[in-house]
């Protein structure tokens, strides 16, 4: 038989063996997740034994993390990694932690590969001036940007957190003042008793106003 012919008398779990081209009996232990092993000797002499003992063991070589190779120690993508399993991240609200998440990977996807060091602050500055036609979406990044950056100055994986010398982007701008005839048309609208009256009222007879 020639390279690659397998050898299918015997039959071990994970070990896949066949004749090379010389006639020898090549035997491998193939498990996912880990490299592949050459196992010395024949199934069932000492040598083979120990071998295949060692490796399904686990001790010859460590199992590989699912996506362990895609991410390098102090990108973008690890930081973010990094952050989604830290406590700050986890006590935020659902909802907070929903957006924060959309925002970062977005992120991801634009400067994932890029080193986490390298960021400064007119780099953030460009990124929250490219937001200011939607200044609550801006508002909203300049945040996850800041926590993101805190733990990476947490984590060790820089000294300073750049973002947080960034101006947070003003919301809105004027707003309308109801008129005698719109107080008016409202109450029309919504007597006394309704839900919508009572919460007019308190906000109009208790001095309320809108606050950032």
């Amino acid at each position: 038989m020639g390279r690659g012919a397998e050898v299918s008398r015997i039959r071990i779990k994970y070990v896949h063996g066949y004749l090379d081209r010389h006639g020898r009996s090549r035997h491998y232990f193939r498990r996912p997740g880990i490299k592949r092993i050459a196992l010395p000797g024949l199934p069932g002499s000492p040598e083979f034994n120990a071998a295949y003992e060692t490796a399904l063991a686990g001790n010859a070589v460590p199992r590989m993390q699912v996506g362990s190779n895609r991410t390098i120690p102090g990108n973008v993508n690890a930081v973010i990694v990094g952050y989604y399993s830290s406590t700050e991240f986890s006590n935020l609200k659902e909802g907070t932690r929903r957006e924060r998440r959309r925002i970062l990977e977005k992120f991801r996807c634009e400067h994932g590969n890029k080193g986490t060091a390298g960021i400064q602050s007119h780099h953030i500055e460009a990124m929250v001036a490219a937001k200011l036609s939607t200044p609550a979406e801006a508002l909203n990044f300049l945040k996850a940007i800041r926590a993101l950056l805190d733990y990476a100055v947490k984590a060790k994986m820089r000294s300073d957190n750049p973002a947080k010398n960034v101006t947070k982007p003003k919301l809105g701008g004027s707003f309308y003042t109801w008129s005698e005839h719109d107080i008016a048309k409202f109450e029309k609208n919504f007597p006394i008793g309704t839900k919508a009256r009572l919460a007019f009222g308190l906000l109009l007879y208790t001095a309320q106003r809108r606050g950032m």
